[in-house]
């Protein structure tokens, strides 16, 4: 005879898919809304009353900070609730394994997609920062990689929401392994102490091992706060040496030689990969490359022979991972303007991202229409359309989209030119531009550089 699972609130608790010394994880389903949902339980009947608080208030800031944090690779918070004395989260289910037990099986360590996984988490990460959250504890335990190869990421009980919220001076919160060099000292930590985490997973994902690990805690954390850099030697010798400039970096002890946002991080990623005549980059993925590669009549609104010609072009600049992008971003795009651009943002080099660019909209044009915009395309479209704006000069206009390019790459001609169809003002023009931001901080961004171009070019 089995015994009975406890109930959470309105959720019926099916299964236990993961038990820790003082904390529980339930399958369970919420009637109300016909979902799968995971809840997270801790059992206070074996803490003390200080670490009864403790855990509540962890509990507290990891649904505030998943809250502010709403992203695809992020798991998402529900709800948070009290039972019996113990508090619970209720969160998004996830399918899939955690990207500890993905490393610890060779075969499905061979079957990971690197590039995949660092966008996914440096997304989320950027998502985090912009929002005032600091997550101090990725580590692959903390990071779900799902059946279709995307990673999300999870546990966010140790944030730092904006400033003060869990950042006493003395503090080591975190795991040894993947921990900063600052969180071990108990200094001041900001969003680069997550950065550096992040270059721990990769080097973990690359090479097998987190890049600082020593055969004790203490022998860990002496390497953590000691002047000698990562060894990257082993890195250096195999088919990933291009990940070597990207690791020195990233694992740099003081934070200020580290990268400075998760999207420089990816570029910085994206860099190496496209420097590189190395075909093996994208055999760590074998399985998921053939399951895109299966879905290439899925494409949303583009024809799949621009998808395959587009690809085949990218290939040349950035190697056989272009392939992965291409199906991606047809599924993203809702033309084949839009599409070419999500394609020209994987190429670091501008110069060469703007030739693509022409290359793509002469072979586009036979098969689903016009190219991506140019600054002299863009020039003509002024009182024309629907949206007339004749008062707008021409030198403006394009002043607005160079400055948007540096926020957004190449999309910025085709955000211009949707909006232009529409606006009747230069300041509706801006706001039809800016509900295209990914989020309210990048809104501002956006907003600021477009009126800062397009001030007194108005009349």
């Amino acid at each position: 005879m089995t015994d009975r699972l406890p109930r959470f609130g309105r959720y019926d608790t099916i299964e236990v898919i993961g038990a820790g010394a003082i904390g529980v994880v339930y399958r369970a389903h919420d009637p109300l809304i016909d979902r799968p949902v995971a809840i997270k339980v801790i059992r206070t009947e074996f803490l003390d009353e200080a670490e009864r608080a403790d855990y509540r208030e962890r509990f507290r800031i990891e649904a505030k900070a998943g809250g502010r944090c709403a992203h695809p690779a992020i798991v998402a918070i529900y709800d948070v609730g009290e039972g019996d004395g113990c508090p619970y989260l209720v969160m998004e289910f996830v399918e899939g394994y955690t990207l500890q037990a993905v490393l610890a099986e060779p075969q499905r360590r061979a079957e990971l997609d690197v590039i995949v996984m660092m966008e996914d988490m440096l997304a989320a990460l950027g998502v985090a920062h912009a929002s005032g959250v600091v997550h101090r504890d990725i580590k692959p335990a903390n990071i779900m990689i799902t059946p279709a190869g995307r990673a999300k990421v999870m546990d966010f009980g140790i944030a730092r929401l904006d400033r003060g919220e869990n950042t006493q001076i003395g503090d080591m919160l975190g795991t040894p392994s993947y921990m900063a060099p600052e969180q071990v000292n108990g200094t001041a930590v900001d969003h680069r102490a997550d950065l550096f985490s992040a270059a721990c997973v990769l080097h973990s994902v690359l090479v097998g091992r987190p890049p600082f690990a020593g055969a004790t805690v203490s022998a860990t954390l002496m390497r953590l706060i000691g002047p000698e850099a990562a060894d990257l030697t082993t890195l250096a010798a195999g088919p990933f040496a291009h990940f070597v400039p990207v690791l020195h970096r990233g694992l740099a002890k003081d934070p200020t030689l580290r990268f400075t946002s998760a999207f420089a991080f990816v570029e910085a990623i994206r860099t190496a990969c496209a420097r590189t005549d190395d075909h093996t980059i994208i055999a760590v993925a074998p399985k998921l490359a053939a399951t895109l590669a299966s879905r290439e009549q899925d494409t949303g609104m583009v024809d799949p022979a621009v998808v395959a010609r587009a690809a085949e072009r990218l290939t040349r600049h950035i190697g056989p991972i272009a392939r992965i992008h291409a199906v991606r971003a047809a599924r993203e795009a809702s033309d084949v303007a839009s599409f070419m651009a999500l394609l020209a943002r994987h190429i670091p080099q501008a110069q060469t991202a703007q030739q693509f660019l022409r290359e793509t909209g002469t072979l586009d044009r036979t098969s689903h229409g016009a190219a991506m915009p140019t600054g002299a395309d863009l020039k003509t479209m002024t009182g024309t359309g629907t949206g007339m704006l004749p008062s707008l000069a021409p030198r403006a206009l394009e002043a607005a989209r160079a400055a948007l390019a540096v926020e957004v790459g190449p999309i910025a001609g085709v955000l211009i030119a949707k909006a232009l169809r529409k606006a009747t003002t230069p300041d509706e023009l801006i706001a039809l531009i800016v509900c295209a931001a990914p989020n309210s901080q990048a809104a501002q961004t956006w907003r600021h550089v477009l009126q800062t171009a397009l001030g007194g070019e108005h009349g």
